[in-house]
């Protein structure tokens, strides 16, 4: 009896469903190959799932795992199941922006197992050069295309005859690109699969799928969990700055859309459907059917992409909002009529005002998708654009609906951008790669990386500048236009301390529920409205003593000429926050981690600084989180700063009152002597609750004392902490929960 080939799937790390290894897992259950599936979180967590095709029902077998892994870029336990289990074959695929992952780990497998072979998939194969692939990442086989067309037929010709040297056989199979014994490439075109032939469902009881659904809330930002399905694969048109899958768009039969929605809610718990294809639908006909039969047979609402080109009735999207219909995302990507001419898209602004008005009429919410620095584009082509998003009310998440070009190779711009000397070094190009996208602040690690490539008509400066200025001023507009009115707070200490908040949906009027536990902050906190679909948003400005403070930083933010940012992720607060910060007077941002130039060298343009810079240089306003920013070991002394600057906390000083009420009659413990401590120690003294509170300077005093406390209140620059000791505690170290920080207006550690 031959025994059949071990077989390893390899995902890169995700934190949404890995659509395309799950149909790939199907097409090796389907033909009766047994295979392990070992994949990567981005919580720094890795899984491991062995035996699919022979664990009984699927269950939690010997073997299969999930467990912490010290970073995404920590591969030791995976090189020792290479080696330990011995596979035939590594399967691997995804996108173009996954090239740096691969980079870092095919190479190196041989190494643990000379004799594996590696096949590559997914889209990268169809955006790169075949003899990039091969040599860079020691891939032994590419297969372009769809995995049913083409996977088994490799599997089987090499376990038949482990060679290439068999050109006519290997010239048979759709999409296999290979090299011949002279090292020659050879490729074959590709075949596309027929979705209404063979009605299959993707392999998702073979992956991890219940952490997949936990963290699907995070593409929304809803607190609500969704799951995928594929109404169709491809895409209708092929734009300027984006590379289609696999080519055009060819829809599933309704009736095998809607069995396979079935089969998922009757096997788990999610809140609703995301149709995951390119575009939900392009066909009329097809949406009414859809929709009149979803309405009947499925009770979820579903969300879904659209073109603004499709030719819609309002009977449509009525239809769509009776089905259950959430929102759907449009494209519109700009709302100026030449550019949209440049990336090829297809639409016009008057498709962008037709569908956009039809679909409101009709109560459906819209989720806005726009880009900006396209090629040639101008400041006022951008404005323009902002100008449509601020004149209509358009829902997205933090992270969600803006972005900023990536030049993807593959892509219409790429090919110009290489044309016109702007990519010297396509390898180099390519290891700057990141997936992250939007007008979120990126790191990067050299000014002009892929990630942000410049290719509009502005100098990298004026484009940054003009773009998130527009920015900060439509998200405060955007923050103001979303919020929860009426909104009211509760406070809780213990092992899960946070504040709960409600408040009442603007759009309908009922109530909204923040039901997670959350650190206040700036941050606008978003949640979908149960009842009408609406975007809410959860502004803790809007309370009296924090909307003083507010009007207390603006004040002297608009007096700042020289602004340097205390930490990265300070700018998520300047994009996202309700303060208007002058974005082009912001100069540079500082690690607070590193004392000197860390490999993340920009924001955008903004230049990272050095503390030995930041002496030398000229400033007069430092913003920062809050001061436990500058609690770490490599905190800035007072010699760091320039003693004329003004030094501004985006965190105000609100929880006192509240706390307060809840530590009376607790018994409390306060640890370390640093502001933070004795300004919360002279809090419970106003308080006249004293009588129950003991201070320590050290943790181990506390830890030898045999007295039981209810909380424990922690100098933030103590790390010997014996959590064990605290388990009876409700709360054992108020600094992780609460931050003590938030509890005392001090400066900046250094009294400036």
């Amino acid at each position: 009896m031959i025994s059949k080939p071990k077989i390893l799937l390899l995902l890169p790390p995700a934190f949404l469903y890995p659509m395309g290894s799950a149909y790939v897992a199907t097409t090796l259950k389907n033909a009766g190959y047994d295979f392990d599936i070992y994949g990567f979180f981005y919580d720094n967590r890795a899984w491991l799932k062995k035996n699919i095709v022979n664990a009984e029902n699927n269950i939690e077998h010997e073997g299969s795992f999930t467990h912490k892994i010290s970073s995404l870029s920590s591969h030791e336990f995976l090189f020792e199941l290479i080696a330990k289990e011995n596979y035939n074959y590594i399967l691997v695929g995804g996108l173009i922006g996954f090239f740096r992952w691969f980079y870092q780990i095919l190479p190196q497998i041989k190494g643990y197992n000379p004799a594996c072979k590696i096949i590559m998939g997914g889209g990268i194969t169809k955006d790169l050069p075949e003899n990039v692939i091969f040599e860079k990442l020691h891939v032994d086989y590419i297969l372009k295309g769809e995995a049913e067309t083409n996977l088994v037929a490799l599997l089987t010709l090499l376990e038949q005859n482990d060679s290439n040297t068999n050109t006519n056989e290997m010239g048979t199979i759709p999409g296999l690109c290979w090299k011949d014994r002279s090292s020659a490439i050879k490729k074959n075109p590709t075949l596309r699969f027929d979705l209404d032939k063979d009605d299959i469902l993707p392999a998702w009881d073979a992956f991890n799928i219940k952490e997949y659904i936990t963290l699907s809330d995070t593409l929304f930002r809803f607190n609500k969990t969704f799951f995928p399905i594929l109404a169709g694969r491809g895409c209708p048109n092929v734009c300027a700055f984006c590379s289609p899958s696999i080519g055009r768009f060819t829809p599933r039969s309704v009736d095998s859309v809607l069995s396979e929605m079935k089969h998922w809610v009757q096997k788990y718990d999610f809140d609703f459907f995301f149709i995951y294809s390119e575009v939900a639908f392009n066909d009329e006909e097809y949406t009414q059917k859809f929709c009149k039969k979803y309405k009947k047979e499925i009770a979820k609402p579903w969300v879904g992409q659209l073109r603004t080109d499709v030719q819609f009735s309002l009977e449509t999207y009525k239809l769509m909002k009776e089905s259950g219909c959430m929102f759907i995302s449009l494209g519109f990507e700009s709302a100026n009529d030449r550019i949209l001419k440049v990336m090829k898209k297809n639409t016009s602004f008057s498709d962008h005002v037709r569908n956009m008005t039809l679909a409101k009429e009709a109560e459906i919410n819209i989720f806005g998708n726009f880009m900006f620095g396209h090629a040639t584009e101008t400041a006022e082509e951008i404005r323009e654009t902002f100008g449509f998003l601020n004149k209509y009310d358009l829902i997205y998440g933090p992270s969600n609906g803006l972005a900023t070009i990536i030049t993807y190779p593959g892509t219409g711009y790429y090919r110009n951008a290489e044309k016109n000397g702007l990519i010297n070094d396509p390898f180099k190009f390519l290891l700057t790669y990141s997936l992250k996208a939007g007008i979120s602040p990126v790191n990067l690690r050299e000014k002009d990386d892929a990630t942000r490539l410049n290719i509009s008509a502005l100098s990298n400066d004026e484009f940054y500048n003009v773009v998130c200025t527009e920015n900060i001023k439509h998200r405060r507009l955007y923050s103001k236009r979303h919020a929860a009115v009426e909104i009211e707070r509760d406070f809780e200490l213990g092992s899960n301390a946070g504040f709960t908040f409600k408040g009442k949906c603007p759009s309908c009027g009922e109530v909204v529920k923040f039901d997670q536990k959350t650190y206040i902050n700036p941050l606008n906190i978003l949640k979908i409205c149960d009842t009408c679909f609406y975007t809410v948003n959860l502004d803790i400005y809007q309370f009296p003593e924090t909307g003083a403070y507010l009007t207390q930083l603006q004040n002297k933010i608009e007096n700042s000429q020289k602004i340097v940012v205390y930490g990265s992720w300070i700018m998520d607060l300047i994009f996202c926050g309700p303060l208007s910060i002058p974005y082009e007077n912001i100069i540079a941002w500082i690690d607070p981690d590193n004392s000197e130039v860390s490999d993340y060298k920009y924001i955008y343009h903004m230049p990272q600084m050095s503390r030995k810079e930041l002496q030398e240089c000229e400033y007069d306003t430092i913003i920062t989180l809050k001061p436990r920013a500058l609690s770490t070991p490599q905190r800035m002394e007072a010699d760091d700063l320039n003693s004329q600057c003004q030094v501004i906390h985006l965190f105000p000083d609100i929880l006192n009152e509240e706390i307060l009420k809840k530590l009376i009659g607790k018994k409390i413990a306060t640890i370390g002597m640093s502001e933070a401590v004795e300004k919360v120690y002279r809090l419970l003294e106003a308080a006249n609750i004293t009588n129950t509170v003991e201070h320590f300077s050290k943790i181990a005093d506390v830890c030898n004392d045999n007295s039981k406390y209810d909380y424990i209140i922690l100098d933030t620059l103590e790390h010997d902490i014996d959590r064990q000791k605290f388990a009876q505690n409700s709360l054992y170290q108020i600094n992780e929960i609460l931050h003590v920080d938030f509890l005392y207006d001090g400066g900046f550690y250094t009294g400036c």
